[in-house]
């Protein structure tokens, strides 16, 4: 965020008026709708491209797409990660690739599989596209649920805000990251507590 706007950001957040106000007037409404009508309603995740003003004056053009973190069915917290991307390009950008294996695809993966313990693959930006399948019959949670941001759902909320807190320095450093937290088993919810330890190293062109 700091990047894209030319300012520092305290803690990588900022107030939802204040963010609003740099939204290009012209596309204000729509993307305050779009968030809107996620947050008011069931949905868990939206995306939205728009012009931000930056520190310098200039217009960019961003793509946001963001996570809804729901507790009992209310919102209460939303994650949401910034790309910039040219005028002429599409509304929406793809989202980031899969994950890949360097061609050892399914042997990999079956060995994650047969993990007892919970294994998944992030991107620097907090993308992930990979878990394996104990993550799946722990959480209950289905592969689409979970794409992308989805893992934020499988918190307990009250430890979110320290997840995502030490997230962004692991992710920020390229450093290992190690924390104890809640997840949401598929019998119960927020049952028990998950010990994770992610390095989280900017992986480098070949």
């Amino acid at each position: 965020m700091e990047r894209i706007l030319g300012e520092p950001v305290p803690d990588g957040s900022v107030p939802l008026d204040w963010w609003r106000g740099r939204m290009h007037p012209d596309d204000r409404r729509q993307a305050t709708e779009t968030s809107d009508t996620a947050l008011s309603g069931s949905a868990d995740r939206y995306a939205c491209s728009y012009r931000v003003r930056r520190s310098d004056g200039r217009w960019v053009w961003v793509t946001e797409r963001a996570f809804v973190v729901r507790d009992g069915g209310r919102a209460v917290r939303v994650v949401a990660a910034l790309s910039t991307r040219d005028a002429a390009a599409s509304p929406i950008e793809s989202a980031p690739a899969p994950f890949r294996w360097n061609g050892h695809d399914a042997t990999f993966r079956a060995f994650v599989d047969a993990m007892p313990s919970l294994a998944w693959a992030m991107t620097p930006a907090g993308w992930i596209s990979f878990y394996n399948r104990r993550w799946h019959d722990y959480t209950g949670a289905t592969p689409q649920q979970m794409e992308g941001w989805g893992w934020l759902s499988a918190h307990d909320p009250h430890d979110l805000p320290r997840v995502l807190r030490l997230a962004r320095i692991a992710l920020t450093r390229g450093a290992v990251w190690e924390d104890e937290f809640r997840l949401r088993r598929a019998t119960a919810r927020c049952a028990g507590i998950s010990r994770a330890r992610r390095p989280c190293a900017t992986p480098r062109a070949a």
